[in-house]
């Protein structure tokens, strides 16, 4: 039988091994992350207008990035790339919405550098959906497509090369005709309330007066 020193010792060995394995995990999952491109800063509501931008890491296989291309999903309308200083743009439109836009460098991206391409867009009305970007990085002859899905219960770091996403967040409800009449009914109730407050002392200070003009004129007619 093993002593009770040996099983604790055991113990901890275990809790360490299981901490370091954990760890290790998650700065490898961390690190793949900051390695794909990705949505940053978005500003997503169902079916409204909003803005973000998508993140360009590194380049193709330590080659400098010539040019990004970005295809964007039909139900996401009124897209505008921004105008970018070293970038020139090529926009392909199906009934007047741009389907791909395609920034070409002046001077190739640098693989130790990173660059964010910014849209301005009309979202679809789907609260609670994904929407996915497919985006190809050309780098001279050598070219990195991000476009991989998951499935349903699986992790997109996980993908080598998934594409860039942004969840589209619900509208807020403003009710403001209700809210607008029922603060309303608490103002009146409130000054009712004062008023019905303030009537004894309005009856008293009538009477006090009433009294006064009365004593005045007896104590008058006296004399």
């Amino acid at each position: 039988m093993l002593k009770i020193g040996e099983i604790l010792k055991n113990i901890r060995r275990n809790t360490v091994i299981a901490f370091v394995i954990t760890f290790f995990s998650v700065i490898t999952n961390t690190s793949a992350a900051f390695a794909h491109a990705s949505v940053q800063d978005a500003n997503a509501v169902a079916n409204g207008y909003g803005s973000f931008s998508i993140r360009i890491p590194h380049g193709c296989e330590a080659k400098a990035t010539d040019s990004v291309v970005f295809v964007i999903p039909s139900d996401v309308t009124g897209v505008k790339p921004e105008r970018k200083a070293g970038w020139s743009t090529q926009i392909e439109k199906s009934e007047n919405n741009p389907t791909t836009v395609t920034y070409i460098a002046e001077v190739g991206l640098p693989d130790d550098q990173f660059e964010d391409f910014g849209f301005s867009v009309k979202w679809p009305d789907k609260p609670n959906q994904t929407i996915y970007f497919e985006v190809t990085q050309n780098c001279g002859d050598k070219q990195t497509i991000w476009n991989e899905i998951p499935k349903e219960g699986e992790d997109s770091h996980s993908l080598d090369h998934p594409a860039p996403s942004v969840t589209l967040s619900a509208p807020e409800s403003h009710d403001h005709g209700a809210t607008h009449s029922d603060e309303m009914a608490k103002e009146v109730s409130s000054t009712v309330a004062e008023e019905n407050n303030l009537l004894p002392i309005i009856y008293a200070v009538i009477a006090g007066l009433v009294a006064g003009v009365v004593s005045s004129y007896l104590f008058t007619r006296k004399r």
